[in-house]
């Protein structure tokens, strides 16, 4: 008895895990330097949280996977320029289309 309890509830944990990572789409995105529509308005607090904060304001409900990673390549200095920094993050896939229609994010493929 206990080993079939053990079993069902094992399949329940990895088959509800199968579903929710098949919910979220990937997303990779550079930003500018200095000139990120988070960044205005008397921004305080760490970048990331600013950015965060910013899709949860236009209706991004949920963030998984969040990765910031920099390099050391050059880059021009004025602000519309990329920066060294790539966020990765996975937001749902009901919610990608929507993303696709905030600035600066009306650019992604």
């Amino acid at each position: 008895m206990n080993k079939l309890l053990l079993l069902s509830f094992i399949t329940l944990l990895f088959s509800c895990d199968s579903v929710s990572i098949g919910a979220y789409k990937k997303v990779k995105f550079k930003p500018t330097q200095c000139a990120n529509p988070w960044d205005f308005n008397g921004s305080e607090g760490e970048a990331v949280d600013r950015f965060k904060e910013y899709l949860f304001t236009n209706g991004i409900t949920e963030i998984k996977s969040f990765r910031l990673s920099s390099d050391n390549k050059s880059y021009c200095e004025a602000c519309s320029c990329e920066g060294r920094d790539t966020y990765t993050f996975s937001i749902l896939k009901t919610e990608y289309d929507l993303l696709k229609t905030i600035p600066p994010f009306d650019q992604l493929d």
